[in-house]
């Protein structure tokens, strides 16, 4: 595998590039679909476009990989492949991402259950006209 790094005006681009034909890619993609990690990842990626698309899940029963840092923080040894690495940086990327995407939709559900409240409080208080 090749990195290979350019850019423009201070920004920096990286591409990968996968020396040789379609075989190595094919065998590339085996190997990721086939990691241990695989099935984690693509499950946090997948929690990451529900809370986009608001569906919120609020508990860990229902989010297995809510541990996984936990799990997993001090799991990077010299022993380690490059792709279990990235496969580990990846999936705890991917928590703290929908971690982050959580905090101001938690907040605007608060914000809009107390407008709720003080309405329906308002509603209370004012003497029906018959």
């Amino acid at each position: 595998m090749e990195r290979k790094q350019g850019g423009e005006e201070g920004v920096q681009n990286s591409k990968i590039t996968i020396n040789g034909d379609d075989e190595n890619l094919s065998l590339l993609k085996r190997e990721i679909a086939c990691h241990s990690l695989f099935s984690l990842m693509v499950e946090s990626h997948l929690n990451c476009l529900k809370l986009c698309l608001g569906k919120m899940e609020n508990n860990a029963i229902n989010n297995p990989s809510a541990s996984l840092p936990n799990q997993h923080a001090n799991l990077f040894t010299a022993d380690q492949s490059e792709l279990d690495k990235f496969m580990e940086a990846y999936c705890v990327t991917l928590k703290k991402l929908k971690e982050e995407m959580e905090e101001p939709q938690q907040e605007s559900m608060e914000f809009i259950n107390i407008m709720y409240s003080q309405l329906d409080d308002l509603l209370l208080d004012t003497p029906s006209s018959s």
